[in-house]
């Protein structure tokens, strides 16, 4: 049979769906076609079918409906019974049209046939199409259509308004150059056809400085095997070959290697690139190299960190057990130096804080406030005369030296002489028993004290200059940055944010259980964490939330620390110690222990030293300092107690 085509033009009466025309209505006793097929073509359709051995039609009828308000349906008659086939054109790809087939008898129609197509274009887009930012420049990478068709590609870039016309039909990648770093691109690529193009597919990207390595970080645990090769986003041309001086006394060649450092410390890698012109290129990146330094152990560690002399070379830590004391080791060699015994526990009780001449001052869960001098002999002891007997929260000690604060578990302020232990004044407060929570002192000398009630602010002199309600964690700390006093609360009451001039809530921001230790960066971000959502939040000066950080375990008691490189270092109830880039939120190294029980687990803070090195306590007694080459921040809050000798000022 020959075969008609018929276009949607003039010569077709476009209906709607369900319309009616002239025609008499089918007559259901007539023989209907049999066998319709439909085909999809590019913004066609190809029907054909066969009529009824017995039947003796004079024509056929075709009418169609589309399923889109975006396309109309349409209809056709056919006079010449012996074409049992038909071209639809002018139909929309992408969209289902059903149409059907009626055999007319001398101006009576059978039943209809029906049948769906969705007809598809032959114009077939690129697929898996990448754009990867390079130096003012981006490398697009696609796979080519199924189709002997193609001729080239064409490339669209916004917003700057260039077309790129590539005319190799076979190519599958292309360097578009001389792009702005920092603006972001909007580049979209379409196959070219005799017939026209594809569809357009699209990435967005920003060109930029880009890194000589892939699969290289910054940081590493040793042991830790790396994966790496060059980046031909920076090392443009024909490469013959590939060098690799790893900074450690080893060496190797190939476009990818394999890496692993075995000791920490810090290294020098280079990559040097031979093009086959005989040239070289050359690029180099310093590796941090995360290992343990030393490690040691002492008495059930929980909530304290450690503190440190004035001049950085010993650090100070209380034994948490049943019967406690407090501990004095070598920052360098990790030797215990001393041990100060107190008669009664610590258990739970917070760390110590060092005045500026070296005298430890440390609380006891018996009621006591104890200065110990810097070789260990006792200074003086000083009774609250609490009933309730845990002196848990951190002392604070004033800026000349002169005066240490202590909150009892009575929750009763004392403002003690440092020179003789005796009492300048006591101020009773509304809280909880047995829940003291924080003291701070800002630069005028004015101090802040937190129960499970209140915020207060007292004079040096002990006049009381306001309060506010806020619910303030036990053994808990404040954050103290300009105007404004940070505090971490209990129960999911979050960060509170104070207006140090009136006791003025500034915002707050929710949290899931008890919150802990806020610190700040120098850009006035505050961070803190919490219990029962495990995790490390992020929050802008205005109370606005930058991100948050899922550490995967109970952060309790585990109060965070900030190195001046901006990483922030905490420890997790899992034993996970977490080092997370406080710009971004993204985790920079993490290391697990391999110890079992208590000594798998976190529940006190970390502080930096000023010899680089970050001090981990587990609640199992065990005891290890990291080097992270980078020194504690020290023109912020950035550590529970302000600073390495934790004395809680501004």
């Amino acid at each position: 049979m020959k075969k008609i085509v018929y276009g949607l033009f003039a010569v077709l009466s476009l209906l709607f769906v369900a319309c009616e025309d002239d025609l008499p209505q089918a007559s259901w006793d007539l023989y209907e076609v049999n066998d319709l097929t439909i085909t999809p073509l590019d913004a066609s359709a190809e029907l054909s079918w066969t009529p009824s051995d017995e039947a003796q039609p004079t024509g056929y009828y075709i009418s169609w409906t589309s399923g889109s308000l975006e396309a109309t349906g349409g209809n056709l008659t056919i006079n010449d019974a012996s074409q049992c086939s038909a071209l639809i054109e002018n139909l929309v790809n992408k969209v289902a049209y059903t149409f059907y087939v009626q055999a007319v008898y001398n101006g009576k129609r059978s039943g209809r046939v029906s049948a769906s197509v969705t007809p598809v274009s032959s114009l077939i887009p690129p697929t898996a199409f990448t754009a990867v930012a390079g130096d003012s420049r981006v490398r697009l990478s696609w796979t080519k259509p199924a189709s002997d068709m193609v001729k080239g590609y064409q490339v669209n870039i916004e917003p700057d308004g260039r077309t790129i016309n590539i005319e190799d039909a076979d190519a599958e990648t292309y360097i578009v150059p001389d792009l702005v770093n920092g603006q972001e691109y909007t580049i979209s690529l379409q196959a070219v056809y005799d017939k026209g193009i594809s569809e357009a597919v699209t990435a967005t990207v920003t060109p930029g400085e880009v890194s000589p390595f892939v699969g290289l970080t910054t940081y590493v645990l040793a042991g830790e095997e790396l994966t790496m090769s060059y980046n031909d986003m920076y090392f443009m041309g024909e490469v013959q070959a590939v060098a690799w001086t790893f900074g450690d006394g080893t060496q190797a060649d190939g476009a990818e290697v394999f890496k692993a450092y075995e000791n920490g410390g810090e290294y020098t890698l280079e990559v040097e690139v031979t093009y086959a012109d005989g040239s070289k290129e050359t690029a180099e990146q310093t590796v941090y190299v995360i290992d343990v330094a030393w490690e040691t152990s002492m008495g059930y560690i929980k909530a304290s960190n450690p503190v440190f002399s004035p001049d950085g070379s010993t650090f100070y830590l209380p034994t948490a057990d049943k019967v406690g004391d407090l501990n004095a080791f070598d920052a360098a060699t990790g030797e215990k130096k001393w041990t100060f015994a107190i008669s009664d526990a610590i258990t739970y009780g917070g760390g110590s804080a060092v005045g500026p001449d070296g005298v430890i001052y440390q609380g006891a869960r018996n009621s006591t406030l104890y200065a110990v001098m810097p070789d260990g002999s006792a200074k003086w002891q000083y009774a609250t005369g609490a009933d309730n007997t845990r002196l848990d929260c951190f002392p604070a000690v004033s800026a000349d030296g002169t005066t240490v604060y202590a909150l009892d578990g009575d929750n009763m302020l004392h403002a003690v002489d440092t020179s003789n232990g005796t009492a300048r004044w006591t101020k009773a407060l509304e809280g909880t028993a047995n829940k003291a929570a924080a003291i701070a002192i800002d630069r005028d000398g004015t101090v802040y004290v937190g129960t499970r009630s209140y915020v207060y602010a007292f004079t040096a002199d002990g006049e009381e200059l306001w309060k506010t309600s806020a619910a303030v964690t036990e053994i808990g700390s404040f954050a103290i940055d300009g105007g404004t006093l940070y505090a971490a609360q209990a129960g999911g009451a979050g960060l509170i944010a104070i207006n140090t001039a009136d006791g003025q809530m500034k915002w707050t921001v929710g949290a899931n259980g008890d919150a802990y230790a806020p610190i700040v960066s120098k850009d006035g971000t505050v961070y803190f964490v919490d219990k029962g959502g495990k995790s490390l939040y992020a929050v802008s000066a205005d109370g606005s939330l930058k991100w948050k950080f899922n550490a995967g375990a109970a952060l309790t008691y585990c109060f965070p620390v900030l190195d001046d490189k901006g990483i922030i270092y905490f420890g997790a109830s899992n034993g996970v110690i977490h080092a997370v880039d406080s710009y971004t939120g993204v985790e920079a190294w993490q290391m697990d222990t391999d110890a079992s029980g208590d000594n798998a687990k976190i529940m006190a803070g970390l502080t930096i030293g000023m010899d680089g090195k970050l001090y981990v306590g587990y609640i199992g007694g065990n005891l290890i300092a990291i080097p992270v080459f980078a020194l504690p921040e020290t023109s912020t809050w950035s550590c529970r107690g302000g600073n390495i000798q934790g004395t809680c000022q501004y």
